[in-house]
């Protein structure tokens, strides 16, 4: 690494925890392409970042890559929800929770209620 890898670098953890991951890709983006030829892999080393991330940054900011607008994160991301993935789900949840039978027979309702939740 030299002087000037130090001075940039020695300020990344504090500068990491202000950005949010498009604005850090950004600046990684911008000082790979200061460095020119070989300077993705370079920013990736002395960061500590993915070259992968580091690469993001450099296509968002040439234009190479469409950036989300007005988010932080592409849409579409992230788990399904259960019901999407088991359609049956909502109505056997509701079946097991319903009441059965008369609400003020206090035997049926301690003693039975948690029988079926247990399988």
């Amino acid at each position: 690494m030299n002087s000037n890898g130090a001075s940039i670098w020695g300020q990344k953890h504090s500068l990491r925890n202000e950005l949010h991951e498009q604005q850090w890709r950004f600046y990684l983006g911008t000082e790979a392409l200061k460095r020119g030829s070989g300077g993705i892999s370079q920013v990736a080393k002395e960061s500590g970042a993915d070259w992968k991330t580091v690469q993001r940054g450099v296509k968002e900011l040439t234009g190479e890559r469409a950036r989300a607008q007005g988010r932080i994160r592409q849409a579409g991301g992230g788990r399904k929800k259960a019901t999407e993935t088991d359609p049956t789900l909502q109505a056997d949840l509701e079946k097991l929770l319903s009441p059965k039978g008369d609400p003020m027979s206090l035997i049926k309702w301690t003693s039975h209620s948690a029988l079926p939740q247990n399988k």
